[in-house]
C-alpha cells in the first residue's frame, strides 16, 4: 500500500512539474512587471514618422535593474553625439519613462514593452510627435 501511495505522488509531482514547464512566453511576460522588462539592452530598430538615421542603428540604450541607464553612441556618430548615462524610472502605471542625465531630464511616453520589444513615443522640437521602437 505505501508503494501504491508513493507511486500516486511521484506521478502527481511529475504532472505538476510538467505543466509548470510548459508555461509559454506569454504567460512568463505576464507575470513580469514592465520595469523588469525594460533591464536589458536595446537598439532602435524604426522611428516614424520620420525615417531612423542610420547613425542611430547602432547606438545602445541599456537600463540596469539597479535604475541607472547608459546610451552608448556606436561607431557612426550622429551630429556630435556623445555617450549618456543617468537614472531611469517608470511611472507606477508603466506609462511614463523617465531619464535623468544631470540636470536634464527627458520623458517619454512608453506605448509598449514586452521581453523583445520596447516603443516609446516622445515629441522632438520642429519633428512632433515620434514613435521609436527598439529590439
Amino acid at each position: 500500500m505505501k508503494k501504491l501511495n508513493y507511486l500516486a505522488l511521484f506521478l502527481l509531482i511529475s504532472l505538476i512539474g510538467i505543466s509548470v514547464s510548459s508555461c509559454s512566453k506569454e504567460e512568463i511576460q505576464g507575470d513580469l512587471t514592465k520595469a523588469a522588462m525594460m533591464v536589458k539592452n536595446w537598439k532602435m530598430t524604426s522611428q516614424a514618422p520620420i525615417d531612423l538615421l542610420d547613425c542611430q542603428k547602432d547606438d545602445v540604450w541599456d537600463f540596469k535593474a539597479d535604475g541607472t541607464y547608459t546610451i552608448n553612441v556606436g561607431s557612426d556618430i550622429c551630429f556630435a553625439e556623445t555617450n549618456q548615462s543617468g537614472e531611469w524610472q517608470l511611472s507606477t502605471d508603466g506609462k511614463l519613462l523617465t531619464l535623468k542625465n544631470g540636470a536634464i531630464v527627458t520623458r517619454y511616453e512608453v506605448v509598449s514593452v514586452s521581453l523583445t520589444q520596447l516603443v516609446l513615443k516622445m515629441t522632438i522640437g520642429d519633428l512632433g510627435l515620434q514613435e521609436i521602437t527598439f529590439t
